[in-house]
């Protein structure tokens, strides 16, 4: 457990035995004369906050639109050691039912502002917004010293996905772990001040867009201290990372970010004013001291440029790059990685992708790779490139699995190969068979299966059914593939994927 962890964990494990846990239904739930229990539920989170008591509250969400129609003020203030987290399993591992639609341009649809040291946690919590507005805004104070902030699982196509002030005097340790955030604005920004320290990890997340897609401030001083795993950064205009330091009211200001497996992908093409930038950008006022990169184990690609030239602030391990005056540092190669579909924003590794087995393992601290899955190991292989771990047979799934849309599967496994896709739950006493699908105990015959192409690439479509009985894939579903001689058995096959 990494060291931001801990201390989130201590802060909330020291209340967590009186906790109370209130519940929240947008569409089912009443304020006035709701009890906040599961059978009862409050029907804003707005209310529950105002209604909570106790140390350490929990509010639990169900699955609906939270917005002023269902009687959310924004920015919605959390309390202290508060953990809000979705009640219910998400569709697809990056899909959540609890949402957020703030559309306020400027303000937030969660807002954590501590008078005194303190923490929040975040789970499975989703923003959507048609007209502005932001996710989350974690504003720490002088008073409050010190903030810890965790989000697990959250999706954000807000303007901004999480921003952090500590321009007042107060330092933080932020954890990111399995978030998505993309938007017109920042996905993820920090401003820091002179004597503040700012703590950050984020680990098997995709941010997007924007201008920059991460932006890190220190010109008044300050230090941040950033590490990335696993994680995209992609689709920036002006920049993917950009660091800004020095020279605030007192000399200094530093930034120093630590990328390990990461992709940075379409950065720097240029803005509004054509303006083009590069994936990595610096910037150091005079009396600022110039942040610093260490970049291992990733891979650069399709951005104008990866860093500043030559490398200047940055340290190199093993790496794919597309810069040239690059590839003689550390251990970069100048080399074109191999995705399953980049424009479809698929960036898991083809068999015999350049990033294969490349990777340094000394420099890999992360054993599991973007979908969770086991990174490389001595006697079985060398970890890859980038964020994903190439692993034969692996399923990377795309839509939704509700009735009446299209769910997409796309398949890394040996070229010229036959397959069959079998979908189902291994809760379920039934067997499985090829080209069938099953769930509780109901039954579905579906053509998936097919051949593999010659870069080893498959792809099956299933049009979800309309069948009450499916809707139960939305909570409980596996799905594996069968190579011959499977097919016609009942038989799993030894290796799963999802």
């Amino acid at each position: 457990m990494s060291p931001l962890r801990v201390v989130l964990a201590l802060a909330f494990a020291a209340c967590s035995a009186s906790a109370q846990i209130l519940y929240v239904d947008p569409v089912r739930g009443v304020d006035l004369t709701g009890a906040g229990s599961a059978t009862q539920p409050f029907r804003s989170l707005t209310y529950a906050i105002a209604h909570a008591s106790g140390p350490a509250p929990v509010f639990r969400l169900r699955r609906g639109v939270y917005g002023v129609g269902s009687g959310e003020s924004f920015p919605i203030r959390l309390p202290d050691l508060c953990r809000v987290e979705a009640a219910e399993p998400r569709d697809v591992p990056t899909e959540s039912g609890v949402r957020f639609d703030c559309q306020q341009p400027g303000i937030a649809a969660l807002e954590y502002a501590p008078a005194a040291a303190g923490a929040v946690r975040l789970a499975g919590l989703t923003t959507t917004t048609g007209a502005g507005g932001d996710f989350v805004h974690v504003r720490v104070s002088a008073a409050a010293g010190f903030a810890v902030v965790e989000l697990d699982g959250c999706r954000s196509d807000a303007d901004s996905g999480l921003l952090i002030d500590s321009s007042a005097g107060g330092s933080a340790s932020v954890v990111l772990t399995g978030c998505l955030f993309r938007g017109a604005g920042l996905a993820l920004a920090a401003t820091v001040a002179s004597g503040v320290t700012l703590q950050l990890q984020v680990d098997r997340s995709d941010l997007e867009g924007g201008e920059d897609v991460v932006r890190f401030d220190a010109t008044q001083g300050g230090l941040v201290l950033a590490g990335f795993r696993a994680t995209q950064i992609r689709g920036g205009l002006a920049a993917g990372l950009r660091a800004r330091t020095g020279p605030g009211p007192v000399p200094g200001g530093d930034v120093a970010v630590t990328l390990e497996h990461c992709l940075l992908y379409g950065n720097g093409h240029g803005t509004a004013t054509g303006v083009r930038g590069a994936a990595l950008v610096a910037e150091t006022r005079v009396g600022g001291n110039a942040p610093t990169f260490r970049c291992v184990n990733g891979i650069f690609a399709g951005n104008a440029n990866d860093t500043p030239i030559g490398g200047v602030g940055c340290q190199f391990g093993a790496n794919l790059v597309s810069q040239s005056d690059l590839q003689a540092l550390g251990g970069n190669l100048l080399r074109t990685p191999g995705f399953v579909d980049a424009a479809g924003g698929d960036f898991r590794l083809l068999p015999g992708s350049a990033g294969i087995d490349l990777a340094w393992s000394s420099d890999t601290t992360l054993f599991l790779d973007r979908d969770g899955e086991p990174r490389g190991s001595a006697g079985v292989g060398q970890p890859d490139l980038g964020p994903d771990e190439f692993h034969l047979d692996a399923l990377h799934t795309a839509g939704r699995t509700t009735i009446g849309s299209t769910w997409q599967f796309a398949l890394t496994t040996d070229p010229g190969l036959p397959f069959a896709l079998l979908v189902g739950s291994d809760r379920d006493p039934l067997g499985f068979g090829a080209g069938q699908l099953h769930l509780r105990g109901v039954w579905f015959a579906t053509p998936l299966g097919g051949m593999s192409d010659p870069s080893g690439l498959g792809r099956v479509s299933l049009p979800v059914p309309n069948d009450l009985g499916f809707l139960g894939i939305e909570l409980d579903w596996q799905a594996v593939v069968a190579r011959p001689p499977y097919f016609g058995t009942n038989a799993w096959p030894t290796v799963v994927g999802l």
